[in-house]
């Protein structure tokens, strides 16, 4: 009798332990994803994000193939200007600092230094063609990406037009 009494309590205790035991949880996922907040704030005028960055950008009104522009600032750090047709988009950016502001983290088959207006620009594409360009000018760094990559030139005469 004290052995079945004795497996009965230990049986009951492991029973025990097992549902006390911590377990895992599968979560909702977005609880799970944490994602960092846009810093850029919308502006309705270029002089608007230079009030806020605290410098100037000068960019094109308009490009040739895209019918929006969207002007945003980041305050003390960065302009960019985006214009956009359907998918396809171009970002035109200044920023403080010597970092590449591009946002582009992709690898880059073709990575090439090229002089535009006097200032070494680094491109970057694949096939002939440019998807990026990066150049510092003074306290400051630039960048032009397109989501549809283009020839050099047409990213020289883009390069050329920021300021």
């Amino acid at each position: 009798m004290k052995k079945l009494l004795a497996v009965l309590l230990s049986a009951m205790m492991i029973c025990s332990f097992a549902a006390c035991a911590k377990t895992e949880t599968k979560t909702d996922a977005a609880a799970d994803s944490s994602q960092i907040p846009n810093p850029f704030e919308d502006c309705d005028t270029l002089d608007d994000a230079a009030k806020l960055a605290g410098f100037e950008i000068t960019v094109p009104d308009s490009v040739d193939g895209y019918s929006t522009r969207t002007i945003q600032a980041i305050k003390d750090q960065m302009i960019q200007v985006i214009y956009a047709e359907g998918d396809s988009t171009l970002t035109m950016r200044k920023g403080t600092g010597t970092e590449d502001i591009s946002g582009d983290y992709n690898e880059y088959a073709e990575n090439n230094t090229v002089s535009v207006g006097g200032l070494d620009v680094t491109m970057k594409g694949a096939d002939g063609k440019v998807s990026v360009a990066i150049w510092m000018d003074g306290d400051y760094a630039f960048a032009v990406s397109v989501s549809t990559a283009v020839d050099s030139a047409a990213m020289s005469t883009l390069v050329s037009s920021v300021k």
